[in-house]
């Protein structure tokens, strides 16, 4: 873990100078990776859009059915254990349907406070963690939003999700 918070330092912007000291430039305009009054550049091969559509067992519409009781990944971006680089989720988001609980799992692990019962944004409007925390979330090799459906629910649902993440 160590590696990887060296790595993001090194790829990003501190929150804090370079001295250990707050910055005294502005952080305002997130949209255009702007921090501590430079906008950081990002490769056109560093940043990638996941969704629904790139996993394996998808439908024919690019989504997934989940049955009252199933629990499965809806959108998912990887890196191989081996890589000497790691992912930053920049943004995600997902349908919204009833009773469908969602979970942000990083590197195999759940954060976020576990399961929400509505995803973290939509598809077209994505919740962003440069938006709202000037911030990403680190990963060494994986990010998954992982669906689970009531079991006492009716009938079938189909989900889809989206991601934007930067390999750091």
């Amino acid at each position: 873990m160590v590696s990887l918070l060296q790595r993001i330092a090194e790829n990003t912007s501190d929150i804090e100078g370079g001295d250990g000291t707050e910055s005294s430039e502005s952080r305002e305009d997130t949209h255009n990776h702007y921090y501590d009054g430079q906008v950081r550049p990002m490769g056109p091969q560093q940043y990638i859009v996941s969704e629904t559509s790139n996993l394996e067992d998808v439908n024919d519409d690019g989504s997934v059915t989940l049955e009252p009781g199933d629990e499965k990944t809806v959108v998912s971006q990887s890196l191989p254990r081996s890589s000497q680089q790691a992912l930053a989720l920049l943004a995600i988001g997902a349908t919204d349907e009833t009773d469908v609980q969602w979970a942000l799992q990083i590197d195999d692990h759940t954060v976020g406070g576990g399961w929400t019962n509505s995803p973290l944004g939509l598809v077209n409007d994505p919740f962003s963690f440069v938006d709202e925390f000037q911030a990403i979330i680190p990963a060494e090799h994986k990010i998954e939003y992982v669906a689970r459906y009531n079991p006492a629910a009716s009938g079938s649902v189909d989900l889809v999700g989206r991601m934007h993440t930067e390999v750091i």
